[in-house]
């Protein structure tokens, strides 16, 4: 028995010797259970795109490195911008958006939250709500005021972020009102309730099955579909909902809209398996870099899952 116990762990110690590169120097590879020719092109197109004059992309691959646990050179990268372009509308919010989820505790993030919650009377109040939401914060005071009137806004997106937002005070009654986004008749508004499900780590059950459902009946044609099938391919719980998901998934991959097939990467990213890695490894020379960008922390996320898989 003990000789069965110490070769399978043995076992176990060389597969992961074997897929754990060394990271260059200064930086530890986190463990990942991918080969290291893929992770240091899946790396190199993150660093690369850190290095990047388009403004979002820049932001998108700063924020999927820090999830990735490689915050090395995201701050600097973003020193110079601070700078000069620290107080330019829309961009400014994505830049302090960095700042917030690079800080090493909440001390250090603060500032910059402050900053965000600063701009939710401006002219990008719509990007600053929206980031706000992203990052978990819960108004208080009288910012909830503010966002609880930004909620009733005629305008869909002000008032359909600014429920994401109230929802993360925690009140079941917020809560229950950004549910009910997904039965609006405007798409806008089921979009963002979809993508804000997306970044939930955890939905009631009645929650996904009304996200498993409206996702099903959304039409092809829809600004919202992309987003809900995101959300409830995160979520969803029965293996025929989970495999028409993915089936539905792989074909948005292939849409020639940028948006879709970054938001598809997006939920395989959160969500996807082994068995996904070749549709995103395609993915990987995608015409628009924000795909290739969003494809390669999918790889990278899935490695990671795998790793963990092997370790528990």
């Amino acid at each position: 028995m003990f000789k069965r116990s110490f070769f399978r762990l043995m076992a176990v110690l060389l597969l992961l010797a074997s897929v754990i590169p060394s990271g260059p120097a200064g930086e530890a590879a986190p463990v990942s259970c991918i080969e290291p020719a893929l992770r240091d092109r899946t790396l190199g197109i993150l660093r690369k795109a850190l290095a990047t004059p388009s403004d979002w992309v820049k932001i998108h691959a700063a924020e999927f490195l820090l999830t990735l646990d490689y915050p090395q050179g995201v701050c600097e990268a973003f020193a110079g911008a601070l700078k000069t372009r620290g107080d330019e509308p829309y961009y400014r919010i994505g830049l302090w958006r960095v700042m917030a989820q690079a800080a090493r505790d909440s001390k250090e993030a603060e500032p910059w939250l402050a900053k965000i919650c600063s701009a939710l009377a401006a002219s990008d109040r719509i990007n600053a709500t929206e980031t706000l939401a992203k990052l978990g914060y819960a108004p208080a005071g009288a910012e909830l005021k503010s966002v609880a009137d930004a909620a009733a806004s005629a305008n869909a997106a002000l008032a359909a972020y600014a429920q994401w937002l109230l929802a993360n005070t925690g009140s079941v009654e917020e809560q229950r009102k950004l549910v009910q986004l997904l039965t609006s008749t405007n798409d806008t508004t089921r979009g963002i309730a979809g993508y804000a499900f997306r970044f939930k780590k955890e939905l009631p059950g009645e929650t996904v099955r009304l996200l498993v459902v409206t996702a099903r009946k959304e039409p092809t044609g829809s600004s919202a579909r992309i987003y809900l099938l995101s959300a409830a391919f995160c979520h969803a719980t029965e293996p025929g909902d989970q495999q028409w998901l993915r089936t539905a998934l792989y074909a948005c991959a292939a849409e020639p809209v940028k948006d879709v097939r970054y938001e598809a990467a997006c939920a395989l990213a959160r969500r996807g398996k082994a068995g996904d890695r070749a549709l995103l490894v395609s993915l990987l020379d995608d015409p628009e870099e924000d795909v290739r960008v969003a494809a390669a922390n999918a790889v990278l996320h899935i490695g990671r899952r795998q790793a963990q898989e092997v370790h528990d």
